[in-house]
Parts: C-alpha cells; structure tokens; sequence
C-alpha cells in the first residue's frame, strides 16, 4: 500500500503479482523488459525497451492479484519484438482505476509488437459518480476468456479500446488478431445521463 498520490513499480526481466496493490490516485506500472524508464511527471509513467532474455513458461507479466489504483493510472507493459512471438502480459485477477474525485482513471496493458496477451480478469476504470475512465489494451494477439471490461460512468460512458483504435485508426498498435470469447463483456455505458462511451 502506498499513500495517496504516489508511485509503485515492478521492473524485471518478468514480473508476477498475486498479491494486493493499493495506490489509491497514484500510479502503479508493471514492466517487463531489458531497459526501463519511469517518468514521474509525465504522461508516459512507465517506458520498457530491449526484450528480456528472461526465460519463462509463463507470460513476461503476469497479475493473478488485485490492483487498484483509484482516480489515477496501472500501466502494464512488456517489452517484444515484431518477428520473435512472446507470452507478454497474462491477467487474470483485476485491475481497478475507478474515477474518482473529479480524477479519471486509465489502464493501459501493451504487449508490444510481438506479444500475446490474455485477459481473463476484471478491469474497471468505471465510476458511480463521474464519466467513466479509460481501458486500453495493444499487442500482437489479443485474447479475452471470461473478462470483464468496464468503462461505465454515471454522467457517461468512457473510453475501451481493444486492439487498436476505432475502425483501425489513429496511430494506436493495431493487433494481428483479437480473439473475444462467448464469456467476456465490454462496457461503457452511461449508468446515469450522459452519452455511453466508445
């Protein structure tokens, strides 16, 4: 647990939480990746570089815990190359940045540009009083199995974006596939008024 408006990180050649992170208006990245940079004042908190040359069975990140960090941002990144596929990010518990006091949450989870990444867990960025926040999800190959995506608000609906953005535009990776299963919900409904989301 770290106090309000402050910072968490786990950098590694691979990284695995199945524990409790609280970091309630702060920051909380995840990184795998030869090189790391944390930028404490911008809007790029955590930068990963040069694939690991970790070896695992498992995915380079993976999150079976809780994350939370309310009115702020979880960035969760794995560094890949293009021609070298990888297990990158596998999330599986949840991850909430609800927003609150005035504050939108954001999680953006990235693979990079060779990286497989599932997500059968619960990500939330939505909020009971305001608009709701944002959930991002790049890599190469994309896969939700029973997850449950969640940018509702009660004054409208936020922003998901799943494998790059809408109708492939913008500048924003754009997958080689992305998989969505009989089991996974997305939403970004306005609870309340507004507009639902994107």
């Amino acid at each position: 647990s770290v106090g309000r408006g402050g910072y968490m990180a786990l950098i590694g050649g691979t990284v695995s939480n199945s524990g409790n992170i609280h970091v309630p208006l702060g920051k909380v990245g995840l990184g795998s990746g030869e090189q790391a940079t944390l930028d404490f004042s911008g809007d790029g908190f955590l930068q990963v570089a040069a694939p690991t040359n970790a070896k695992t069975s498992g995915a380079m990140v993976e999150s079976s815990g809780t994350i939370k960090a309310d009115g702020g941002a979880v960035i969760i990144s794995a560094a890949t190359a293009r021609e070298a596929a990888r297990n990158a990010v596998n999330i599986s518990g949840q991850v909430q940045a609800r927003s609150i006091g005035g504050r939108t949450g954001a999680i953006e989870i990235g693979g990079g540009e060779g990286g497989q990444v599932t997500v059968s867990g619960k990500l939330t960025t939505a909020s009971r009083k305001a608009r709701g926040g944002t959930i991002t999800v790049t890599g190469k190959d994309i896969t939700l199995a029973g997850a449950r995506l969640d940018a509702s608000g009660k004054t409208g609906g936020g922003n998901v974006r799943v494998g790059g953005d809408r109708q492939g535009r913008g500048t924003l990776q754009r997958a080689q596939t992305t998989s969505i299963d009989a089991a996974s919900t997305i939403k970004a409904d306005a609870t309340g008024i507004g507009n639902g989301g994107n």
